[in-house]
């Protein structure tokens, strides 16, 4: 049995591509630039808006000042829409009130910009008690450098054995890894089985359902 459990947000709480994509595509289009695929953003995403921006700067081969102008725009229009699209993956969050129901401690930990990262689970989940919340600050690197859920670690008071990280991607998976924890990879979320196995999942979980069993220890 696990006593908490640290989750990633972005393809494991919520479903926010197509939010991602929108505000992306618009910010392209703004420049001339061709527009991505919604299924081409979840291989773009992952570690924090910085690589995100950076990848695309390298596939159209963006100087600096542009890839900064690319930035603010995605960052002006994530705001406008107000995550109009995202939405909690089914049977989330009645996972995560069942869960908080039976004292499971309940956490995050995210390369989204901290302020996106309060402002999204206050609005998703503001009647759920997570005990911490950690978003990309400018004094902590970001995952999969364990620093960040080392402070959560070191704040929960927890053996690691009683503590599993949840995530969606590679970069969770070493994450993970890198601070001495188990994972459960979730298969709902922006990448593949054969993925997450590769980069050392401890468990993959085809549902909500599956992932309670795990931390129950059923």
């Amino acid at each position: 049995m696990f006593k908490a459990v640290i989750f990633d947000l972005d393809g494991t709480l919520l479903d926010t591509i197509s939010d991602i994509s929108y505000s992306m595509n618009s910010a392209l289009k703004k420049l001339n630039l061709k527009e991505f695929e919604i299924e081409d953003y979840k291989y773009l995403v992952g570690k924090g808006v910085d690589k995100f921006v950076n990848k695309i700067a390298e596939i159209y081969q963006l100087n600096i000042d542009i890839a900064n102008k690319l930035k603010t725009s995605y960052l002006e229009e994530y705001a406008k829409i107000k995550s109009s699209k995202t939405k909690p993956y089914p049977g989330i969050v009645k996972l995560l009130k069942r869960l908080e129901n039976e004292g499971v401690s309940l956490n995050v930990l995210s390369n989204k910009p901290n302020y996106q990262v309060k402002e999204a689970v206050d609005k998703y989940f503001n009647d759920i008690k997570f005990d911490y919340i950690f978003g990309k600050m400018p004094e902590y690197p970001i995952k999969p450098d364990p620093t960040s859920v080392k402070i959560i670690i070191s704040k929960l008071k927890l053996n690691l054995k009683n503590i599993l990280y949840v995530g969606d991607t590679s970069t969770d998976m070493k994450t993970a890894k890198n601070a001495g924890l188990a994972s459960a990879g979730v298969l709902w979320g922006f990448r593949e089985e054969d993925e997450l196995r590769q980069f050392g999942a401890s468990y993959i979980v085809k549902n909500t359902d599956e992932l309670y069993d795990i931390i129950k220890g059923d």
